[in-house]
This record gives structure tokens, sequence and C-alpha cells, in this order.
């Protein structure tokens, strides 16, 4: 019994131990690794994941389990190639092999280090997902970090 308190006791000092580590090593981690996160694109959007770019994408309902999905890229780089955009396509399946492609938009029109793209269609009811990537490499691999489902992106505002 007295084992069991001295146990717990040194847990809880090693939880507060710890805790105030992570507050402290929060305080030292340096401005620059804040700084590079991009200000957030205007409305509501889910961030979907980054390569080379941040990318984000939202949806509008076209009814019937149809969606309108919309996307917005950030340069991170303010020096890279203006003619590098985003690809962006509504997929259904994953990986290269097995991946339906059923709509896919590439832009390189950069207002203020944002690329957007609008009105690609897709469905929920179909398990439909957008792919969103630099259009700097290709084939894309339909698989991963920038690959999410239509029904777990937020609505446009």
């Amino acid at each position: 019994m007295g084992r069991a308190r001295v146990s717990a006791g040194r847990r809880v000092a090693a939880t507060m131990i710890m805790s105030f580590g992570l507050i402290a090593g929060v305080g030292l981690m340096p401005a620059s690794a804040t700084a590079s996160l991009p200000p957030p694109p205007e409305g509501q959007w889910t961030r979907v994941g980054d390569d080379a770019f941040e990318h984000f994408g939202c949806k509008v309902s076209l009814g019937g389990g149809r969606w309108s999905v919309n996307t917005a890229t950030y340069r991170t780089d303010p020096d890279a190639p203006p003619d590098i955009g985003a690809y962006a396509a509504i997929i259904k399946g994953r990986g290269e092999e097995t991946a339906k492609v059923v709509d896919s938009v590439t832009s390189v029109a950069w207002e203020d280090r944002w690329v957007y793209t609008a009105e690609l269609v897709g469905s929920t009811k179909r398990n439909h997902a957008l792919w969103i990537q630099g259009a700097y490499y290709g084939p894309p691999a339909y698989e991963g970090e920038l690959r999410i489902p239509i029904k777990k992106l937020i609505r446009c505002a």
C-alpha cells in the first residue's frame, strides 16, 4: 500500500517535471520555427498537408452527396519559380496503380504567394478524396499526407 503511494507520488513528480520541461522547451523554440507557417487563406479551410508548399481545401454542397472542392496553396518560399504551381485532383481509390482521377486542375496563377483552384467536383457517396501537391514533380502517388477524403473537408465560408 505504501509502495503504491510512493509510485503514484513519483509519477506525479515525473509528470510535473516533464510538463515543466515541455513548457520551458516551447518557450525556447526558435522564432523561425513558427515564422515559416503560412497565414491562413481567407475563409474556412481544412489544412491538407505540405510538400514544398502548404495546401488547404474546402467544399461547397451541390446536393445529393456531390461537392464542389476548392483549394488554396501557399508558396512558402517567396523565391520559388512562379511557373511551378499546384496540382489538385478528385480521386477514387489509392496509389498510383489503382487510383482513378475523376477531375483535376493545375494552376500557376499566383496572387501574393497564393494559388487557388475551384470547382473540382466529387462525391462523398463514392468515397472520393482530394489530392493536392506542388506541380513540380510527378506522377502523383495519390496516397499519403496530401490525400484527404472529401467528407473530412470543412465547408467553405
